[in-house]
């Protein structure tokens, strides 16, 4: 039994599998999960998380200082270990189970290796470097002027404020999208710049509600001028007769 057969399963192959086979699955790839699950814990912590009023409303991952750099993502949310059923389990849960830990081994950031990327992808769409990159310039600035590189405390101060900056510019983009939904959707090019600009607005000190109006205000404003735009030029068009009830003659 392979792991990547298990989990490249489609789900017309997952209704066919009988309860057993089901059962034995679960069991193999919730051990191989609740490793990967182990393996990351090593390297971070929970810390409380507070909204703009100061309340507690929950917990998040962070990183230790002795960790590479993860994104927590594949964990954030995971509130019970895999595999919690067996044979005997109603078979509507074996397949939930089944979807559950497939879903947790197919995502990238689920290795150790595979979150350390997704951290550097999120750090070049939000700061245009990795912290690392971003290091090494100011050292090579540092030199520039006949100081010496950055002390231990000072990279770890600028990661652990980089960290903090992308954990709340990223959740407000989110909160972003669920408040403002685009006609058509995003295409990654809007979502980086939108992004971006939610980050340079909150940057600046603005209030995270305050940069995610904004950036609502200025894509609703380009919107209307699309529209505008595309009316104009629809009934300057010397076909516009044809759509015109006032020529009905006209064919």
């Amino acid at each position: 039994m392979k792991l990547s057969d298990l989990t490249n399963k489609t789900p017309d192959d997952i209704n066919r599998m009988s309860a057993k086979q089901l059962s034995d699955a679960v069991a193999y790839m919730s051990r191989q999960a609740n490793k990967r699950v182990e393996n990351l814990k090593k390297h971070g912590y929970k810390t409380p998380v507070y909204d703009e009023s100061g309340a507690k409303i929950g917990t998040k991952w962070v990183n230790k200082k002795t960790s590479p750099g993860l994104d927590f993502n594949a964990i954030q949310n995971l509130n019970k270990s895999f595999g919690h059923v067996n044979q005997f389990t109603n078979i509507g849960r074996l397949r939930s189970e089944y979807i559950r830990v497939q879903g947790f081994l197919n995502a990238k950031s689920s290795t150790v290796a595979g979150a350390v990327e997704l951290r550097k992808k999120k750090e070049r769409a939000l700061f245009g470097a990795t912290r690392g990159e971003l290091v090494a310039k100011e050292n090579r600035n540092r030199k520039k002027k006949g100081q010496g590189p950055m002390t231990k405390a000072a990279r770890q101060t600028m990661i652990s404020n980089m960290d903090e900056f992308m954990s709340s510019v990223y959740e407000n983009y989110h909160k972003w999208r669920e408040e403002y939904a685009m006609e058509g959707g995003y295409t990654k090019e809007q979502g980086r710049e939108s992004l971006s600009r939610i980050g340079r607005l909150m940057s600046r000190g603005m209030p995270a509600g305050l940069a995610r109006y904004n950036e609502s205000r200025r894509l609703s404003k380009e919107y209307e001028t699309r529209r505008e735009a595309v009316s104009e030029a629809a009934e300057a068009s010397p076909f516009s007769l044809l759509f015109d009830n006032e020529n009905k003659d006209v064919y």
